[in-house]
């Protein structure tokens, strides 16, 4: 797989970035794609599953603004979550190559940066475990995220220290950006030179039979719809107090809280360290005191070796060794199979408890409106598929049946429907277009007509259409001649300026300007050009910027032509501006993201190059 993938470095520069990123694997479930299941992509000897593809989509969608619709489907985000798993995963594995090493001081102090995870001002292992546990990730699994993230941020920083710019360098770069350029812009009077452009009838007929492609009505189609959703199932079901009174009894287990306690650790690598630590205790030293100091667990001894509360019916072998009963116990050494020595310390127990219906009312009312719409939607389903299997109905008879009503998506291209439908579905195009029946509505509905998934039912057929047809040259004769007449006076325009320039080219500034006021062209009043202009398009900038410097005595033309701008540009003088010190910082840290994004982008062009990349769902869009 060849395809270009671009990246600009602040994506992955940003710590602020990296910590987003972290926040968003873990809140939408990491852990789920982390164990065995068929790969969406091999990245040399790695593969990432479907489900880590999904989290990142979700991310994305998540995080758009504007969200432009041409690019909120499932397709659109899919193929950008790849390019980013690809891009990372290369940078990753590249770094790893090259033996970039990220310290467990590190680890731990990204850790204690993410807010995310601190209470008053300090880091609570409790919330991380809450987290870790809700996602589905286990503590190995989150501190090897944060490592490949940080050890791709350290290979970034490395890129950085290459990108620099000399001191002459800065200087002509300087030079060249803070110029300003004076013009003036020249041109005819379009809309009276384009109403005098002679058409004829062959020059109309000629025009029309090269270009008729572009004068073809596509098909369209004017689609009715039922679309029955899980959520709006779910949104108007009401539920009574005594069916979530009859639930709470029935499920009472569920709100039964068994007993737990909260232990402290202190983990070391050797018995003798073990050995002293337990001394120290002994004599008095604060247990958490030495956690903090001396253990090497990274999570707990961030947090002074608070382990969080541990539920009676988790085996956790160690403890289990422990068997601590009374608060403020503590253990004797405890040899690890996996992790060192410990010392376990019980600092608090909490007893069995049962949560009173107040305090669970809420979460057992969705669990019932849940359960019920989840059961609604699947009756639905099956009626639906039944009927349709049974070629016993159209569209009309089944909305008559469901008690609902169908929607109409009007007159309108088979891609702006897709577009229009799809974005009321989790369906990428092209599976739209494998699957779509253009059946009529007044036929019974087929199979091929019905799109269901576990949250959307889809049944659509054809109202009616309108073939696809070259429109007539009576019908769009007018807007030819003004095509035709363009075209002729852009051509005749560019002939007369050259003509203009040839003969101005050897006059000073005074009499170029003068002749050219007797030609009969509108001249404008000098212009001032700078790079920071935001009066100018990009291209007019860059336009003027790349035109040779006048003399003192000659002025330089040039003619612009862009799409239907045709005109002569006088570049007259110029001048530069002086540039305070943070005006020049501001442009300097700006070059330098260019330049890495560059490296950046060379590096990960000959990663993909050497990188053998298998994918079978990526496609172009």
């Amino acid at each position: 797989m060849k395809k270009k993938i671009f990246l600009k470095s602040k994506k992955i520069i940003s710590h602020t970035i990296l910590i987003c990123i972290i926040l968003s694997l873990l809140l939408t479930g990491i852990g789920a794609y982390l164990i065995n299941e068929n790969y969406a992509i091999k990245i040399g000897n790695e593969k990432i599953p479907y489900k880590k593809i999904q989290q990142i989509m979700m991310d994305l969608y998540a995080n758009q603004k504007n969200l432009d619709t041409t690019k909120s489907d499932s397709f659109y985000l899919k193929n950008e979550a790849i390019l980013k798993i690809i891009n990372h995963t290369l940078l990753k594995q590249y770094a790893k190559n090259i033996h970039l090493i990220i310290s467990d001081q590190k680890i731990k102090n990204t850790i204690q940066s993410l807010s995310f995870f601190n209470s008053e001002e300090k880091f609570n292992l409790e919330k991380l475990k809450i987290t870790l546990n809700n996602s589905g990730l286990t503590l190995k699994e989150f501190i090897n995220e944060i490592h490949d993230h940080l050890l791709v941020e350290e290979l970034i920083k490395n890129i950085n220290l290459t990108s620099f710019f000399l001191p002459y360098e800065i200087d002509q770069v300087l030079f060249n950006t803070f110029q300003e350029r004076y013009v003036r812009i020249i041109t005819y009077n379009k809309y009276k030179l384009i109403d005098q452009q002679h058409v004829s009838e062959a020059d109309i007929y000629a025009e029309y039979k090269l270009n008729q492609k572009k004068y073809e009505l596509p098909e369209k189609f004017n689609m009715d719809y039922i679309l029955i959703n899980l959520e709006n199932i779910n949104n108007n079901i009401v539920v009574d107090t005594s069916e979530v009174e009859k639930w709470y009894k029935k499920n009472i287990e569920m709100f039964t809280l068994p007993e737990q306690k909260r232990y402290s650790v202190i983990q070391t690598h050797t018995k003798e360290e073990a050995e002293y630590c337990l001394q120290q205790i002994e004599a008095g030293e604060d247990f958490s005191k030495i956690a903090r100091q001396r253990s090497k667990d990274i999570f707990s001894s961030l947090n002074s070796g608070d382990l969080g509360w541990i539920s009676d019916d988790i085996f956790i072998e160690e403890i289990h060794l422990a068997d601590l009963k009374n608060k403020n116990e503590i253990s004797k050494i405890i040899k690890s199979p996996s992790s060192g020595y410990l010392i376990i310390k019980l600092v608090d127990i909490k007893f069995k408890n049962i949560q009173n219906l107040q305090s669970v009312y809420s979460i057992v009312e969705k669990r019932i409106k849940s359960d019920k719409s989840k059961n609604m939607f699947k009756r639905h389903k099956e009626n639906i598929e039944n009927l349709i299997n049974n070629n016993s109905l159209n569209l009309i008879d089944l909305a008559s049946h469901l008690h609902i009503n169908t929607n109409k998506t009007g007159l309108l291209k088979i891609e702006k429907i897709s577009n229009f439908l799809l974005k009321q579905l989790n369906l990428s195009k092209s599976d739209f277009f494998n699957h779509i029946n253009l059946n009529s509505c007044d036929n019974l509905l087929q199979k091929n007509q019905l799109y269901s998934d576990d949250k959307n039912i889809l049944i659509f057929c054809v109202k009616n259409s309108q073939s696809k047809y070259t429109q007539p040259l009576n019908e769009i004769k007018d807007k030819i001649i003004k095509e035709i007449k363009n075209k002729k006076f852009m051509l005749q325009t560019r002939i007369n300026l050259e003509k203009i320039i040839t003969e101005l080219n050897s006059k000073n500034s005074s009499e170029a300007i003068n002749q050219l006021k007797n030609t009969g062209l509108i001249i404008s009043e000098i212009k001032k050009v700078s790079i920071f202009d935001e009066n100018y398009e990009d291209i007019f900038k860059k336009f003027v910027f790349n035109m040779p410097e006048p003399s003192k005595e000659n002025i330089t033309f040039k003619i612009f032509n862009n799409n239907d701008k045709i005109f002569l540009v006088a570049l007259e003088k110029i001048s530069f501006k002086k540039a305070n010190n943070l005006e020049k910082n501001i442009l300097i840290n700006q070059w330098k993201e260019q330049i890495i994004s560059l490296n950046l982008e060379a590096l990960l062009v000959n990663l993909r190059n050497s990188t053998k990349i298998k994918s079978k769902i990526l496609e172009k869009y």
